[in-house]
């Protein structure tokens, strides 16, 4: 439950009135897409329809051969469980039964530790932005050193046929 009560407003979130920002809607959008594909096949399998257009492009999974054909239908039922586990915090009972509540999640939020949460966020935020910058700024020196000697090349094909042209013999 620890990380629904956290009030961060600007990271990674949706709101109201357009006030969404491009890396919020790049990180939602990417993890809807991850996810989609996954629901519509469980939501198909558990209404017993087949020979659908989904079925068609994705085709049969079986690639956990191990577990046998029943995979695909039990293991949704697997994850419902495991939810349920976490909204009446089972784990949570389970750490305190054997008597190791330092490694329970705490509801117990300060001023001090919304800060450094804060801190460590944009630090990695800062890291991942000036990694992907550093990257971006590599490839268009590349593309751009690329592009140069490809138009050398042809400017070097096109003097070689003017050459040739004007003097109307072969060169070599």
């Amino acid at each position: 439950m620890g990380f629904f009560n956290m009030k961060l407003s600007g990271f990674f979130g949706l709101y109201k009135d357009h006030q969404t920002d491009a890396p919020s809607l790049l990180f939602s959008s990417i993890n809807f897409a991850r996810v989609s594909a996954p629901l519509c096949f469980n939501f198909l399998n558990m209404i017993k329809v087949h020979n659908t257009a989904f079925n068609k492009v994705m085709g049969e999974i079986n690639i956990v051969p191990i577990f046998g054909s029943g995979f695909t239908s039990v293991f949704p039922i697997t994850l419902i469980i495991l939810c349920l586990f976490n909204i009446y915090d089972v784990y949570g009972k389970f750490l305190s039964y054997l008597g190791l509540k330092q490694f329970q999640f705490t509801e117990n939020f300060t001023d001090d530790k919304i800060h450094e949460g804060k801190q460590l966020l944009y630090k990695g935020l800062f890291i991942n932005f000036n990694n992907f910058l550093s990257n971006y700024i590599i490839f268009n020196i590349f593309l751009f050193f690329h592009i140069f000697h490809i138009c050398l090349f042809f400017i070097e094909i096109f003097s070689y046929f003017m050459k040739r042209g004007s003097s109307g013999k072969d060169v070599s």
